[in-house]
């Protein structure tokens, strides 16, 4: 019993250590290149007369962080797939 026990949370441990993300996880691929496009194709929400919350209704994925990034961005007229890769 002690030994069934013990190989249930060796697979338990094993499969966490396997799954575990980091604090920050970044999109990969066709998801970046999605938030990328998305971010362009809304330029204009990351101007002074937006807020983050009007931002986030029209890209749900959109975090506090990221948000304030593209915003710098946008401020400093260096809004370009580029210079988002370095976002994400």
């Amino acid at each position: 019993m002690l030994c069934l026990l013990l190989v249930v949370i060796i697979i338990i441990i094993a499969y966490n250590i396997k799954c575990k993300e980091g604090l920050v996880s970044r999109p990969l691929g066709a998801t970046r290149q999605k938030y990328i496009n998305d971010i362009l194709d809304n330029k204009n929400m990351f101007d002074k007369r937006h807020t983050y919350y009007s931002a986030r209704e029209k890209m749900p994925w959109l975090d506090a962080i990221i948000y304030e990034e593209v915003r710098h961005l946008a401020r400093q007229n260096n809004l370009n797939k580029n210079s988002l890769n370095t976002v994400f």
